[in-house]
């Protein structure tokens, strides 16, 4: 007969609010509409100022198509962090990092050259010549998908393709109630959703600034109320152009409907993850973040990225060799043995490991020690406690130390 656990209501509670998984705050928005935002509040006794509880867990971004998964958290065992605040991967992936960069710049190659292909074949039928401008444009438009550029009228093209496997980087994520305004501007206080967002370096330091207006940040509440428009020709365009802003108290829900927000509004908005300390509310925020969550392990990518490899080796004939993050990368292919069944493409490989080789051996004779200054011990601290999950981080912390540390895109990654 199965135990019964005996347990305080409020555990139980805690319990359950931990369970299943928050909607990415990109999926749940809709296209073209105008939204408020809370997200829970708390006063910061080590800076004496307000904050935002945070979940942080280290880990890679990965490709979902290559890899099966888009996001792979580390455990403490996985990494160490040195004196100065810098990862070092105690797993294979960071070789494995370097092979999917080289891959990835072989695949805009590759689809550049089939383009090219396409277009001389289809003159050729034609009996008319390769018309320049137009596979111009094509090959932009696919240099600008891998690594971003310029639109033509000027504005900034993001790249939407990245690396299979990234750097080491930090998921920095909160939870938040998303209520979306009607037509008319009342609020739908009834469709509230809980979304867990991930931070960019940039929308960081909006809520800061958020955080730091007097105007915005009402002393008694616990939370704070943003105002967020998602608006666009499409879901990439609103995304990249939405931007957290400010609520003034005056024009805040509960000033501008208070019948609504004592009825309705103040419920959903004590949904959002609290508890006796910002720790408490970070174990909720983790917890309901898919990501974080994920059991993918190391084994799993590799196995993934050798699949891949194996159903795309057309692939190593585009790779560049006189490119640095080639040579870097070459031990690493070698090691691999993917290289085994293309001996001409491993010949190469291998006069770059030779050259690498030489190359270190010459550095090392010249080396000559350099005494750096130690960091400031807090901001080591910081990054250490942050890094190892010790505790709670908040937006204010994790902007004093984000320097360190690659956030990632942040939620801009569920865009597509």
């Amino acid at each position: 007969m199965a135990s019964i656990m005996a347990n305080s209501l409020r555990a139980g509670k805690k319990a359950k609010d931990s369970q299943g998984y928050d909607t990415p705050l990109s999926k749940a928005l809709d296209l073209n509409g105008d939204y408020r935002i809370f997200m829970r509040k708390f006063y910061n006794e080590a800076e004496e100022c307000d904050d935002i509880a945070t979940a942080i867990v280290p880990g890679r971004s990965l490709d979902l198509k290559i890899c099966g998964s888009t996001f792979i958290p580390y455990k403490p065992n996985m990494f160490e962090l040195d004196d100065a605040g810098h990862y070092h991967d105690l797993t294979v992936l960071d070789s494995w990092a370097r092979i999917a960069r080289v891959l990835f710049d072989a695949s805009c190659a590759r689809e550049k050259k089939l383009v090219e292909l396409e277009a001389e074949a289809a003159a050729k039928d034609l009996g008319v010549a390769v018309n320049r401008d137009k596979l111009d444009r094509q090959i932009n438009l696919i240099e600008q998908k891998y690594y971003g550029g310029r639109h033509e009228d000027g504005t900034k093209a993001n790249p939407t393709e990245s690396p299979a496997i990234s750097g080491l980087q930090l998921k920095m994520a909160t939870q938040l109630l998303l209520i979306k305004m009607n037509p008319d501007g009342s609020p739908d206080f009834k469709n509230a959703r809980l979304c867990t967002y991930e931070f960019s370096r940039e929308k960081l330091d909006e809520v800061i600034a958020a955080l730091d207006d007097p105007n915005c940040c009402i002393p008694e509440a616990d939370y704070i109320e943003l105002g967020y428009s998602y608006k666009g020709a499409d879901k990439k365009e609103a995304g990249h152009k939405a931007h957290f802003k400010s609520i003034a108290k005056e024009v805040s829900l509960a000033a501008k409907f208070p019948k609504e927000w004592e009825a309705e509004g103040k419920k959903q908005v004590d949904r959002i993850a609290k508890g006796k300390s910002m720790d408490d509310a970070a174990a909720i925020m983790r917890s309901r973040n898919r990501n974080m969550c994920s059991t993918t392990s190391a084994s799993d990518i590799v196995s993934a990225m050798r699949k891949w490899c194996a159903n795309n080796s057309a692939i190593f004939a585009s790779i560049d060799v006189t490119k640095d993050s080639t040579k870097w990368a070459a031990n690493d292919f070698l090691d691999s043995a993917m290289l085994d069944a293309v001996p001409a493409i491993k010949e190469k490989f291998e006069k770059l490991a030779a050259e690498l080789e030489a190359e270190r051996a010459g550095d090392e004779e010249e080396a000559t020690v350099v005494e750096e200054a130690a960091p400031e011990a807090e901001a080591a601290d910081a990054v250490a406690a942050i890094a190892t999950g010790e505790g709670a981080s908040t937006v204010k912390q994790m902007a004093a130390v984000a320097g360190n540390v690659d956030l990632g895109d942040g939620d801009l990654s569920d865009l597509d």
